[in-house]
C-alpha cells in the first residue's frame, strides 16, 4: 500500500474446517496482511469467486491504486460451479469514497494563488505518474520555475526524506496540496488550500536516489522505477534485467549504493554467465 502499486495476490488457504487448528501450513494470512493491503479477501463460497476477483482488480486499480489479497480455501477451490460473471460489485462503502468533481472555489483559489505568486514550484509525486501530459501542459501555462513562495503538491505527501527539517520546510510559503487519498492531506505538513481529486531509472537507497532525481532529465513519465518507500537494497539489478527483457531495444541504466552491490554480488555473476 505504502508505495501505491495495482497487485492482486492469490493465495491458498487450508481447508475451511482446518483453518485456524494449527494444521501444516495453516497461516492466517487475512490478518497477517490486513495492515498492509488495501483490501482482503477470504473465500468460503465458491459461487463468490467470480465477483471477488472482478472486485479486487477494481478496487487494486482505482482510486488510490494499491494491492489487494484474495486467500481461497483448498476445499472451494476443488468444488466444481458454474461461474455467473456478471455479478455485481458489493462495495457500498467505497464507492461512497471515491473522489468527485473538484471544488470549483478550490480551483479559483489555487489560480489566484498562483498568479500572486512570484516564485511558485512544482512538488510532484507518483500520484501524476498516469496525468504526464496533462501536467506538462499545466507546466507550460504557468511557466514555474524553482524557488519557492508558492509550493503545489501535486499527487505526493510531506515525508521526512523529502521535509528533512519539517518547520523550516516551505516556512514561507503558501502550500497547495492536491491528491487522491485524503489520509495524506494535511499530514506532516499544513496545507492552505486541499483538494481531493483523481490526478490526471530506478534507484536503490541512500544518496543516490536523490543524485538521480534531481540531475538526470527525465522527458517523460514512467522512466524511473524504484522500490519507493521500504528501502529494499539490492532491488536495482534485477529490476534493471527485468526492464531490459521486457523492453528490448531501450537503454537502461542501474544507479546503485555500495548496499545493493553487496546485496547484488551473485546476480552480477549469474547475469554475466
Amino acid at each position: 500500500m505504502l508505495d501505491s502499486i495495482p497487485v492482486v495476490a492469490i493465495t491458498s488457504q487450508v481447508p475451511r474446517r482446518m483453518i485456524r487448528t494449527d494444521v501444516f501450513q495453516d497461516i492466517p494470512i487475512v490478518e497477517v496482511t490486513r495492515t498492509i493491503t488495501k483490501h482482503n479477501y477470504l473465500v468460503l463460497d465458491v459461487d463468490d469467486i467470480p465477483r471477488i476477483i472482478t472486485e479486487a482488480f477494481f478496487l487494486a486499480t482505482s482510486d488510490r491504486p494499491g494491492p489487494v489479497l484474495i486467500d481461497i480455501t483448498k476445499d472451494i477451490q476443488q468444488k466444481l460451479a458454474v461461474p455467473k460473471w456478471n455479478q455485481p460489485l458489493r462495495l457500498p462503502g467505497y464507492m461512497s469514497r471515491l473522489p468527485k468533481e473538484p471544488n470549483k472555489a478550490h480551483l479559483e483559489q489555487i489560480v489566484r494563488f498562483i498568479s500572486e505568486s512570484n516564485r511558485p514550484v512544482l512538488y510532484v509525486g507518483g500520484g501524476c505518474l498516469n496525468s504526464g501530459e496533462e501536467l506538462k501542459r499545466f507546466f507550460e501555462l504557468t511557466g514555474i520555475r524553482s524557488r519557492s513562495d508558492l509550493l503545489l503538491a501535486f499527487g505526493a505527501w510531506f515525508d521526512d526524506r523529502v521535509t528533512v527539517n519539517l518547520e523550516a520546510f516551505a516556512s514561507r510559503a503558501n502550500i497547495v496540496h492536491i491528491d487522491i487519498d485524503s489520509a495524506v492531506i494535511g499530514k506532516n505538513k499544513q496545507y492552505h488550500v486541499s483538494e481531493l481529486n483523481e490526478q490526471k531509472v530506478k534507484y536503490p537507497l541512500n544518496q543516490h536516489q536523490t543524485w538521480v532525481v534531481q540531475f538526470y532529465k527525465y522527458k517523460r513519465p514512467r522512466q524511473w522505477l524504484t522500490f519507493g518507500g521500504l528501502g529494499a537494497m539490492g532491488f536495482g539489478l534485477p529490476t534493471a534485467i527485468v526492464t531490459t527483457v521486457t523492453n528490448p531495444g531501450t537503454v537502461v541504466v542501474d544507479v546503485d549504493g555500495e548496499g545493493s552491490v553487496t546485496e547484488d554480488g551473485y546476480r552480477i555473476e549469474q547475469n554475466r554467465n
